[in-house]
């Protein structure tokens, strides 16, 4: 046979034929077998003879230059037998002439069917590859979960034991797969009773265990477990084994869509390793794989390597809105999916396995196929690789599932969180929930802060316990705690204390309002709201001691006003009697007694009608000061001259000797008004001793001046209303009570203070103010 002739005949048996295009003159020319097979025009190119899902894509490859070499492709294409697949290799180059070109080749690809990818898929479970398959299950779902052990239990019923049959552990955690071994499993009944019954066994913190199960706690605390999810694996309704999650380096909270992918994941893995248990009984392998497949609450589609969609499940069909999945299975190039981003198809045809989210636009996929489907869908999309039984890569599998219900609500439970926490941090408002029994909780930043504890810490921690809270409140609501049990309270509102920082003495006030109740299970769930209220505290307190000092303002100053008529009546009393009696009288020493009577207490008069003005004028705000500079030591020599005839007979009145130059700017007469009055008040109540007057010099260049006595001393307690207004220590003195307030609003608006010191009662008193120092 000539060789011609044997190329023919190897094209028609291979399917495949040959072609060449002159892009320059438009020309088309291939071999028989294509001209045949899909009606083809000698005369012209054209490209109708391509799906119209490709055939853009197809021209665009082959009329653009944009690479160098071979190039190859995969797209269905319109044949007298109907749609077909077929693979391209071609390459464009110019000849002699000048003409661009391109020559290739078309083989035909035999069109997949649904259950193609389900044998080459339990071929990757033969016993020789189950392994292998089972092990990065586990491994993908280490990572899933961000877990520290991942593992599979199987139970031998003969010997009543069960094994560790598979582990694989995140960096750092020790395996303990090998220390697993014919465990009895009578020796865990609790942890038996829930496999046993189909139940899973999800815990945040392992310490609930300890109540429910100790014997299954002390074996998980050994290795370390902090939160655990355990699910089990069942065959025709019986238990044979388990697989379960570990978390050892901190606590988990599991959520339903945790609990949601490891269950999916645990169906595939119980299908593996039931398929090589019963690999002699092939046909009923195959109808679990069709159940599992079809019925799995996710969508699941396989691909041959050239990214053809070869099966879909029921799940996958409703999710994509589709009424007949003929119209896609065998035509539909995931490589070609507009709706799957670019990046993420150039990781499937590298060969990679991963999970991804994208927008899956139903617009875009009308384009492709038929579906009843409208608007955005949020996809969670899984790719990993499938195998035959040789460990060959025969495609991939793509698992899917709608997020977008869950997206939007999670989406508007985090915008309702992130408000709600604004208002909370505002309003220093917390709140929180927790199943006492189970220790599941939930509880906001603010909640933690105002029970002085870490946002961190687990809430099991803090309630019931409430280490930060003051034993005398702690009490009161456990005394709560012990009447919910029975069902005595179902409410509790209260003020508690919980301190600050480690310093006991030092607290906050937090308002507690809880509901405690018993779910269906008889479990007690709290339900609280706390919020800080230590700055009301304080402004009530505060109020208190407001309302106090006022009311103690309006006694005084009723007494003041109730007593003034008799304070002005006594010296003008004195006046007017004593000036009668002088008139009348012929003895020159009466005359003198009267007049210094008459003379004091025109002095006591005009005391009394200067502080009431002063009074006024602080009242009003116009009491006016000066701007002088004024010599000290001259000034408490001045108020010594007109002062020395105020103390008692036995009493010594002088200057502190040898006292420093010192210049301070004020007004000279508000000085001396105010060392007027403390001379004055110190020579009431001095009936024998001394009393000085002096100054001294202070740091940052201020100067105390002071008027020390011996007299009848303050008690301690009466130090600090002793500048007060109408308060009076000795109400049988003459005096308004206004005299020391008076100076202590002339000391504050010179830039100074004013204050007492007295050791008690007849240990005399020691009246200070400081000022300013003028100049160096």
């Amino acid at each position: 046979m000539e060789n011609i002739e044997c190329l023919r005949r190897l094209a028609e048996i291979e399917n495949i034929g040959w072609f060449e295009a002159d892009f320059t003159t438009g020309e088309f020319e291939c071999s028989e077998y294509l001209y045949e097979l899909l009606n083809l025009d000698r005369a012209h190119i054209s490209f109708n003879f391509v799906h119209e899902m490709y055939r853009d894509l197809v021209k665009s490859e082959l009329m653009t230059d944009n690479s160098k070499g071979l190039r190859e492709q995969a797209f269905p294409v319109y044949t007298k037998h109907g749609i077909q697949w077929f693979n391209s290799r071609w390459d464009r180059y110019t000849d002699a002439e000048g003409h661009i070109k391109c020559f290739g080749s078309m083989r035909l690809i035999e069109t997949a069917r649904d259950d193609y990818a389900i044998y080459h898929y339990l071929g990757l479970f033969q016993e020789h590859e189950t392994e292998v398959a089972v092990q990065m299950v586990l491994r993908d779902i280490a990572k899933r979960f961000q877990a520290d052990r991942v593992y599979i239990f199987e139970y031998d019923f003969a010997k009543n034991v069960q094994n560790n049959t598979y582990e694989e552990c995140a960096e750092g955690v020790n395996p303990e797969i090998d220390n697993l071994k014919d465990i009895e499993i009578d020796w865990l009944p609790w942890w038996k009773e829930q496999l046993m019954n189909n139940r899973s066994i999800l815990l945040n913190d392992l310490d609930l265990l300890k109540d429910i199960a100790y014997m299954e706690y002390l074996g998980l605390k050994e290795q370390g477990i902090k939160s655990i999810m355990v699910l089990p694996m069942q065959n025709q309704g019986k238990t044979w084994g388990y697989m379960g999650v570990d978390i050892v380096k901190t606590y988990r909270i599991w959520n339903n869509e945790d609990f949601r992918w490891f269950s999916s994941l645990v169906a595939l893995v119980n299908l593996c390793i039931t398929l090589r248990r019963a690999k002699d009984a092939s046909e009923d392998n195959l109808q679990l794989f069709h159940s599992i497949f079809y019925n799995i609450p996710l969508g699941l589609e396989t691909y041959d390597k050239n990214g053809i969609l070869t099966s879909i499940n029921d799940k996958d069909k409703e999710m994509y809105g589709l009424k007949d999945e003929g119209q896609i299975v065998g035509t539909l190039n995931f490589f070609h999916n507009q709706n799957i981003p670019a990046k993420h198809r150039r990781r499937v045809k590298n060969g990679e396995e991963f999970e991804f989210l994208a927008d899956y636009d139903f617009e875009v996929a009308r384009r492709m196929y038929d579906t009843t489907r409208v608007g955005v869908m949020k996809l969670y999309g899984r790719i990993s690789r499938l195998y035959n039984g040789k460990g060959e890569d025969i495609g991939f599998i793509f698992i899917s599932m709608d997020n977008t219900q869950l997206t939007d609500s999670i989406a508007r439970i985090h915008d309702f969180e992130k408000i709600f926490e604004h208002m909370g941090d505002y309003a220093k408002v917390g709140y929180g929930r927790i199943n006492l029994l189970t220790g599941q909780s939930m509880g906001s930043t603010q909640w933690f802060v105002n029970m002085g504890e870490d946002e961190n810490t687990s809430m099991s921690q803090v309630v019931g316990v409430y280490p930060k809270m003051h034993p005398d409140d702690r009490k009161r609501v456990y005394e709560v705690f012990r009447k919910a049990e029975h069902g005595k309270v179902t409410t509790y509102k209260d003020e508690v204390r919980v301190a600050i920082s480690d310093e006991t003495d030092t607290w906050k006030w937090i308002r507690v309002n809880m509901l405690l109740d018993h779910n269906d299970r008889g479990e007690m769930v709290i339900t609280g709201v706390n919020y800080d209220i230590t700055e009301l505290k304080e402004i009530e307190h505060n109020l208190i001691i407001q309302k106090e000092k006022a009311e103690t303002a309006d006694r005084l100053k009723s007494a003041f006003l109730a007593n003034m008529s008799h304070e002005i009546r006594t010296p003008l009393n004195a006046i007017v009697g004593f000036s009668s009696l002088m008139a009348e009288t012929e003895s020159v020493d009466e005359r003198v007694d009267y007049q210094n009577i008459i003379e004091k207490n025109n002095t006591l008069l005009l005391q009394l009608i200067s502080d009431i003005l002063d009074l006024s004028k602080i009242e009003a705000g116009t009491l006016e000061f000066g701007a002088d500079k004024v010599d000290l030591a001259a000034l408490c020599n001045d108020v010594y001259t007109t002062t020395k005839r105020l103390p008692k007979s036995g009493v010594s009145f002088y200057v502190q000797p040898n006292l420093p130059a010192c210049n301070v700017i004020g007004d000279r007469n508000r000085i001396s008004q105010v060392i007027t009055n403390f001379v004055s008040n110190a020579s009431k109540f001095t009936f024998e001793g001394s009393i000085c007057l002096g100054y001294e010099k202070l740091p940052d260049r201020m100067v105390r001046i002071y008027v020390t006595d011996t007299g009848i001393g303050i008690a301690p307690d009466k130090r600090e209303a002793i500048f007060d207004r109408f308060v009076k220590l000795n109400t049988f003195t003459q005096g308004t009570g206004l005299g020391l307030s008076i100076c202590q609003s002339i000391v504050q608006q010179l830039g100074g203070e004013i204050g007492v010191d007295s050791e008690g009662i007849g240990k005399g008193s020691r009246f200070w103010f400081t000022l300013p120092i003028k100049g160096k």
